[in-house]
């Protein structure tokens, strides 16, 4: 538990909530703090960890930017989204935040990212449907903790059939297991946040009997946060 954790109220999901429905109030009420909070980070993980998908990318001869497609679950503000749009050939970006997704639009567009090369879609992450074998490419950064634990690996299932043979995963999840009903943390940048994470042992376990085959992965320290697992998994290549 990270320091910050230690000093907030950690309850139960109550009767009228919902993992997403506190997402998406929690987010569209604090979007300018959550966003100030994370340009504040130093050494920012995502940095690190979308060069080695790039990377990876190059490796499996999908960087060709006439064809490269890539998805952004939880995209917020846009930052992910943004160097996505600028390697790749096309991104979709899910938030279920229309603040973050406004924020998101505004970083694209100061940034010359020309309108057809990305989309920008106001959903739960558990609602979109993409065709099987749709995308090189899928991130997932600090957006699916804030499903239950079920949902989660329902989520996992249909990205492995989103991504074409040999496409990758790149996502990130706390490192420390919850309990199995997820928690809502009280006052976390000003909303109430659940989160729901299998631990890093586990959810290893759990991206292999999907039948990803994992590429990479680690556990980092996030300033001001818990440490969390990052991951990045491949589709096998078709028989």
């Amino acid at each position: 538990m990270s320091e910050i954790e230690a000093k907030l109220e950690m309850r139960k999901l109550k009767p009228e909530e919902t993992p997403q429905s506190l997402a998406q109030e929690g987010y569209n009420s604090s979007a300018y703090r959550y966003l100030d909070w994370n340009s504040s980070l130093e050494d920012d993980p995502r940095v690190e960890w979308l060069q080695k998908l790039f990377d990876r990318l190059w490796e499996n001869g999908a960087l060709d930017l006439s064809t490269t497609k890539a998805l952004d679950l939880g995209c917020g503000a846009g930052s992910s989204t943004l160097k996505l749009a600028q390697t790749c050939a096309h991104v979709v970006g899910v938030d279920i935040s229309s603040a973050q997704l406004e924020l998101a639009k505004t970083k694209l567009k100061d940034a010359g990212v020309p309108s057809d090369k990305y989309e920008l879609l106001e959903a739960d992450m558990m609602t979109p449907e993409f065709a099987d074998g749709c995308f090189h490419a899928i991130c997932a950064f600090y957006s699916i903790i804030h499903l239950g634990l079920n949902d989660q690996r329902t989520l996992l299932e249909r990205i492995y059939a989103w991504l074409e043979p040999r496409g990758l995963l790149l996502f990130n999840t706390a490192a420390q297991a919850s309990a199995a009903e997820g928690e809502v943390m009280e006052g976390w940048l000003g909303m109430n946040a659940f989160w729901a994470s299998f631990g890093q042992k586990r959810v290893l376990e759990v991206v292999q009997e999907i039948g990803f085959e994992t590429v990479d992965s680690d556990e980092i320290e996030v300033e001001g946060d818990s440490d969390f697992t990052w991951i990045i998994a491949r589709k096998p290549a078709s028989n």
